[in-house]
């Protein structure tokens, strides 16, 4: 389902969330739906934080993982496998 964007062009912002547990994840939706452009970075290959690689599949069976497809579809960008301060610098 495609969230209705409020603002207009002049309201809208670039934001970097370092981060793409269940926090970065919501900044990221509640940014977009306002219009803003938002690119996640995380250090691990795929979004979702301690969801996805710290709880083990036989306690918690995901039937739709963290970071979904609804993301990308509003328009935010992720980055995976990159750690900002080593791999990218903060003032990039």
């Amino acid at each position: 389902m495609e969230e209705k964007k409020e603002g207009g062009e002049e309201d809208r912002q670039e934001a970097a969330i370092v981060g793409a547990g269940p926090a970065g994840l919501t900044a990221a939706y509640y940014l977009a739906t306002k219009g803003h452009e938002v690119k996640l970075f995380d250090s691990f290959p795929k979004p979702g934080g301690m969801l996805r690689y710290g709880i083990p599949n036989y306690v918690c069976r995901r039937k739709v993982g963290p970071g979904h497809p609804s993301h990308s579809r509003m328009g935010v960008k992720f980055q995976g496998n990159t750690t900002v301060g080593k791999d990218i610098s903060w003032t990039s």
